[in-house]
């Protein structure tokens, strides 16, 4: 798989926005939500689907496996694994944490994470516990503390519970913090070495280089976020020719790590098999100095922003910054989850621009993030965003 020629150019030229369909009428600021498709990936998407439904039983019956695979290894490459482990796709990052935290759980120790985890994770891991005959424990963390009280923290919480399995973010979505995964991992293992670590990683592929954690159990992540992939492409990795597997196991379920997890249905595959090609467009863009655009243009909003609502430019503690997301302190009440995602509507209607907010340290936040498309003209009218919630 090849980029064409047209996309090169669009790259050489650096007419970026090109690369994703022409946006509407609103100001799209939240790619860290969601995330775009890239122009090129959507075509291929839809022409393997139209190649599917030609044959669908010579695709699912005898085709689909090893091209699946393939697709995975060439993601695997684009994250940098190491050549003992091996990426499995899986429909979304959420989905796959619970799945290797419902294969690692016992009744020996309970599921173990965070308060900077994803809500909706943290959520299904309640849910889980009982199904599994354990419990579900959370450590309190508070967002500005430095990455080595965060390792501390965490490693007492270890050694206070011995949970069978811990779930860590990578980078926290609700703060953009980058956690000192790489430092808490080998402390886990010989403070508790039974325990199984699965990292949340829904933000990291794209945003980092060789993003995959060593040591970790399972690690995860979204590639319709930062890598630009079709909606329903994300991976897990582990090591190749583990046991890990779905909980709702078909017919491959039994079969070693990857294959386990090549046919779990007569599923949506464009998503998987178009990934590659959307990693090829990252590789380009990134030597291009995708970075620079991105953090640039956060460092001049942000910086921005914070003076003109006099905040502090950054709560994040120092070198635990997520680089394409940064939050912005909003000079009003704290908010409610409720009420955060009525503030978004509300700034979607009033400003015509999509945004986030979060809430933690009992203050609200905006979460800023960016992409290749983004400008700075799409941010300007996130300086009203106080007085348009004023009375909400």
């Amino acid at each position: 798989m090849t980029l064409t020629p047209e996309t090169r150019e669009l790259i050489d030229t650096r007419e970026w926005s090109k690369l994703w369909q022409p946006a509407g009428d609103i100001a799209l600021t939240n790619h860290g939500s969601f995330g775009r498709t890239f122009r090129a990936v959507r075509t291929l998407h839809a022409s393997i689907e139209v190649e599917t439904d030609t044959d669908p039983a010579r695709f699912f019956r005898y085709d689909h496996h090893d091209e699946i695979e393939a697709a995975a290894d060439a993601i695997g490459r684009f994250l940098g694994m190491p050549a003992d482990q091996a990426a499995a796709f899986t429909h979304n990052a959420s989905t796959a944490v619970l799945e290797a935290a419902a294969a690692y759980a016992t009744p020996q120790g309970p599921i173990l994470t965070t308060s900077l985890g994803y809500g909706g994770i943290r959520y299904g891991l309640v849910g889980l516990a009982p199904r599994l005959a354990t419990s579900y424990e959370e450590v309190e963390l508070d967002s500005i503390d430095d990455a080595a009280m965060v390792s501390n923290t965490v490693l007492e919480a270890v050694e206070r519970y011995t949970p069978s399995v811990i779930v860590l973010d990578q980078i926290s979505s609700a703060t953009a913090m980058r956690l000192p995964v790489e430092a808490m991992i080998p402390a886990i293992q010989a403070s508790s070495p039974e325990t199984r670590i699965v990292i949340d990683a829904a933000h990291a592929a794209g945003m980092e280089r060789n993003p995959v954690v060593a040591g970790a159990d399972a690690w995860v992540s979204n590639l319709h976020k930062w890598v630009c992939a079709s909606t329903g492409a994300a991976v897990i990795v582990t090591e190749r020719g583990s046991d890990l597997a779905p909980a709702f196991r078909s017919w491959t379920g039994d079969d070693p790590f990857p294959r386990s997890f090549t046919w779990i249905g007569t599923d949506a595959k464009a998503a998987y098999l178009s990934a590659p090609l959307a990693t090829e467009i990252m590789d380009r863009l990134i030597a291009a100095d995708l970075d620079g655009h991105i953090t640039g243009l956060l460092d001049e909003v942000g910086d921005h922003l914070a003076e003109t609502w006099n905040v502090a430019a950054d709560p994040r503690p120092d070198g635990m910054a997520a680089p394409w997301m940064r939050p912005i302190e909003v000079p009003i009440r704290s908010l409610t989850q409720d009420e955060l995602n009525g503030a978004s509507l509300i700034v979607r209607d009033q400003l015509k621009t999509d945004v986030i907010f979060t809430q933690f340290q009992g203050s609200t936040f905006l979460r800023l993030s960016a992409h290749g498309y983004n400008k700075l003209g799409d941010y300007e009218r996130l300086a009203k965003v106080p007085s348009v919630l004023s009375s909400y």
